[in-house]
């Protein structure tokens, strides 16, 4: 009763945001575990498995700069919704397993970080469009309720990895297929934040927000 209570700190499109947070950390952090096991499985060695890595981190950052300087041009409703798509894409590509070198392209293109749990790309996008959602004196309770529903997510997310050996045991699923309903899930997950991210209102854009400035030294305590 607590939480909801502090939920109400943001309006709707906050708790939008909180919960696509959630989503995306879960479904990361689960594949995120179990990635490197997967690919061994599927035969690629250790060199590509960390160039794949490496190179979804560095797509990460590519998207976070991108989101950065063409965010507020683009639209941030836009580009949440096409990081999620990418990302959503780069789970199919994971399941499917297709030769190296496409695999490789769609895990930079979706971002696919080592980081559990990781917000990547989608995270200065969300922060920004968080701050629009709560008065001045409620944004640090704000970026703090988003922090502990994203590491939640994580938790929850790491001990989802522990599906594909559910999976095998009760169903008798072989262990690559195992894998690929856990990777297609993520795929799954993607694709309903995208949907949240899409049903924010425009009012988390910057040309919908006010341009008064406040200065914060002079912001009134709630105490």
């Amino acid at each position: 009763m607590h939480m909801l209570r502090l939920l109400r700190v943001t309006s709707r499109d906050g708790q939008t945001i909180m919960a696509a947070r959630a989503l995306r950390a879960f479904a990361h952090s689960a594949a995120s575990v179990v990635l490197a096991i997967y690919l061994d499985i599927r035969g690629f060695s250790l060199a590509e498995i960390g160039l794949f890595l490496t190179l979804g981190g560095f797509g990460a950052a590519i998207w976070a700069l991108a989101s950065g300087l063409i965010g507020d041009t683009v639209g941030r409703r836009k580009m949440l919704v096409l990081i999620s798509l990418f990302t959503a894409g780069s789970g199919i590509s994971l399941a499917v397993a297709p030769a190296y070198p496409i695999l490789v392209v769609i895990g930079f293109i979706g971002a696919f970080t080592a980081m559990a749990g990781s917000s990547g790309a989608t995270g200065p996008l969300e922060q920004a469009s968080l701050a629009s959602t709560a008065s001045p004196e409620r944004r640090t309770e704000a970026f703090a309720i988003l922090g502990i529903i994203g590491t939640s997510g994580v938790a929850l997310g790491a001990l989802a990895a522990g599906i594909p050996n559910v999976l095998q045991a009760a169903f008798d699923i072989d262990e690559i297929r195992s894998y690929q309903i856990l990777f297609l899930t993520y795929s799954v997950v993607n694709l309903l934040a995208a949907l949240l991210y899409a049903s924010i209102s425009p009012n988390v854009e910057v040309n919908n927000l006010p341009t008064r400035w406040m200065n914060p030294i002079k912001l009134k305590s709630r105490r």
